[in-house]
């Protein structure tokens, strides 16, 4: 006789990133930051460059991201979920005390600030909410409104020359962002 194959047992899939973004913040929070990030970015079907020539496509993605790409609602779901997945490790590996329940809303403006920035570990926000300064955070993270070119960019609300040269271009969609982000970062302290 001989024996028997073994059986294939499949891969298991991997973890969808908002189930794994939901255990990892919270449900709740896990939905606010689905709801921001749409809101925030109003969702593009098409690869798109964006003021700093990146190709970007759904809710600000640009990882992977080349010209002609297209995705469906469904796709940029889950692109966004990722991105904030990976948002959300990053803010609580350098901030591990945004953690705590309490906590929330400053976890959800640092990671929507994370996510449209990739700065949070490096800010001034960053060391300050470490410190357990949680309203000098918040405000700390408003001073993030525009982009640093080598020339000024059109679209530009205010533009000044910096002392190396290049030029801080203030935008007014940024302002609006860090704003928002900023409501709910000091919502509920005191």
């Amino acid at each position: 006789m001989s024996e028997a194959a073994p059986s294939q047992r499949p891969t298991p899939n991997k973890v969808p990133a908002f189930i794994a973004l939901a255990a990892l913040v919270g449900l709740p929070t896990a939905h606010a930051l689905m709801k921001d990030t749409r809101a925030d970015e109003h969702r593009e079907y098409r690869a798109y460059r964006d003021l700093n020539g990146v190709w970007t496509i759904c809710d600000g993605t640009a990882h992977g991201v080349r010209a002609g790409d297209t995705a469906t609602d469904a796709q940029c779901d889950a692109k966004t979920a990722d991105d904030l997945l990976s948002g959300a490790r990053i803010v609580l590996r350098c901030s591990p005390d945004l953690k705590a329940p309490e906590r929330h809303n400053q976890l959800r403006a640092s990671i929507r600030f994370q996510n449209n920035t990739g700065k949070f570990c490096i800010s001034t926000g960053h060391r300050l909410m470490n410190q357990h300064r949680w309203r000098a955070g918040c405000d700390a993270l408003l001073a993030y409104n525009g982009i640093i070119s080598t020339k000024p960019l059109r679209g530009a609300v205010r533009v000044r020359r910096l002392r190396d040269g290049r030029y801080f271009n203030e935008i007014r969609g940024l302002d609006n962002r860090r704003a928002n982000e900023h409501a709910v970062c000091v919502e509920g302290l005191a």
